[in-house]
C-alpha cells in the first residue's frame, strides 16, 4: 500500500465519524426544549380562552354600567316630565271646573237683571204710598216685594249697601258729586238706584251720587 494514501474502508469510517460529529449540537438544542403533554397543552389552550373571555367580559360590564348611567339619567328626565304633565293636567282641571260653575251659577244673569227693574217700581211704590189711606194696597206691595227678593235671593241675587261707602268704579256709578257737610269727600251721599251681586259678583251697578 502506497503511503499517505487511505484505504476505502478507512475513508468510510471518516466520513461517519464527521457526521456524527456535526450532528450532535443540533441533537443537545432539540434536547434542550421542553416537551408539552396533552393534557398541559389543553390547559395552555383553555387558559388562553379564559383570558380572553374575561377581557371581553370586563368590556361589556364597562358598557352596560355606562348605558344603566344612561338610563338612569332618561327615566330621571321622564319622571320630571311626568309630574309636570300631572300637576299641569290637575291645575287645568281645576281651572275648567271653576269656569263651568262659574257658568252654571250665571246661567240666569240675563233673566235676573231683567226682573230687577220690577223689583225697583215695587221699592218707589212703597216709598210714596201713604200709609194712612193706601195701607191695605201697602201690604199687598210690601208681600210682593218680600216674594220676589226672596226668590231672587235664592238664585243668589243680593243687594249692595251703598249709602255711607266709598266710592267704587267697580261697583258704582256716579250721575253727579254734591258738597256734603256730613259725608267726607269720596263717599256715597245717596244711592239712586239700587246695585246688585249675583253669587259674589257684581250684577249691576248701583248709581249714586258722590260727595266733592
Amino acid at each position: 500500500m502506497t503511503k499517505g494514501r487511505q484505504s476505502p474502508s478507512s475513508m468510510k469510517f471518516s466520513e461517519k465519524l464527521n457526521k456524527s460529529e456535526t450532528q450532535k449540537p443540533k441533537q443537545s438544542i432539540k434536547s434542550d426544549k421542553k416537551k408539552l403533554s396533552p393534557e398541559e397543552k389543553k390547559d395552555s389552550i383553555k387558559d388562553k380562552k379564559t383570558r380572553k373571555q374575561t377581557s371581553n367580559q370586563s368590556a361589556a360590564i364597562k358598557k352596560l354600567k355606562a348605558e344603566l348611567v344612561q338610563s338612569k339619567s332618561e327615566i330621571e328626565t321622564l319622571k320630571d316630565q311626568l309630574l309636570r304633565s300631572a300637576a299641569e293636567l290637575d291645575n287645568f282641571r281645576k281651572r275648567t271646573e271653576k269656569e263651568i260653575g262659574q257658568i252654571v251659577k250665571n246661567a240666569n244673569s240675563r233673566l235676573l237683571l231683567d226682573l230687577l227693574p220690577v223689583l225697583d217700581d215695587l221699592e218707589r211704590s212703597l216709598k210714596t204710598s201713604d200709609a194712612e189711606e193706601a195701607s191695605t194696597f201697602r201690604s199687598g206691595v210690601e208681600l210682593i216685594h218680600q216674594k220676589m227678593a226672596g226668590t231672587l235671593k235664592k238664585f243668589g241675587v243680593e243687594p249692595m249697601e251703598s249709602t255711607g261707602q266709598d266710592f267704587d268704579v267697580e261697583k258704582h256709578d256716579a250721575l253727579l258729586q254734591v258738597k256734603s257737610e256730613d259725608m267726607p269727600s269720596g263717599k256715597i251721599v245717596e244711592e239712586h238706584e239700587k246695585g246688585y251681586f249675583l253669587n259674589g259678583n257684581v250684577l249691576r251697578h248701583a248709581k249714586v251720587i258722590v260727595s266733592q
